[in-house]
């Protein structure tokens, strides 16, 4: 991994707003490019998060897999309380799920790879990228979005009174 970017979120509930929602929401991410059916996608990233507290039962995606042609994810992971999830939307079931400090202060590696479209297949990690020790993982066949998904990584949020910032 050569590149690397810091995002950030503020504690101030009325900035850094989301100008496309109805509802008051602070988003930073990157997006990949939108895959046809039958398409695979490696990717690698690694992160480094701050040791926070989050106080919201309200969603805090850190990645999502969207479908233009399902209009909506497929799957997120999302940070509620002090624990991460992994869920499929459709099934509406979480994959798997890890406590929070395990994601804080660490480095951290992601692996996926993806293949999109009704038989699709996803295997998703993610690694302490120093010691080598798994964090999350899970692996799924079937349905994977339709023409048009894409992978969003980053941070997201609904926002609230007393957020607090984070990088």
């Amino acid at each position: 991994i050569t590149d690397c970017y810091e995002m950030s979120l503020v504690a101030d509930p009325t900035q850094q707003l989301d100008p496309d929602s109805a509802t008051p929401r602070q988003r930073i991410e990157f997006l990949t490019a939108h895959q046809p059916a039958a398409s695979e996608s490696p990717s690698v990233a690694s992160t480094c998060s701050s040791s926070c507290v989050f106080l919201s039962a309200s969603f805090f995606h850190l990645m999502q897999i969207f479908s233009t042609g399902d209009s909506g994810p497929v799957y997120f992971m999302d940070i509620i309380e002090d624990m991460v999830y992994v869920k499929d939307v459709a099934a509406g079931t979480y994959l798997t799920s890890a406590t929070l400090a395990n994601f804080s202060n660490r480095p951290l590696l992601h692996t996926m790879t993806i293949t999109y479209g009704p038989s699709g297949s996803i295997q998703f990690a993610i690694t302490d990228s120093q010691t080598g020790a798994a964090v999350l993982s899970f692996s799924k066949s079937g349905g994977i979005g339709s023409d048009g998904t894409y992978l969003k990584f980053g941070m997201y949020r609904a926002t609230y009174s007393g957020e607090p910032s984070i990088k």
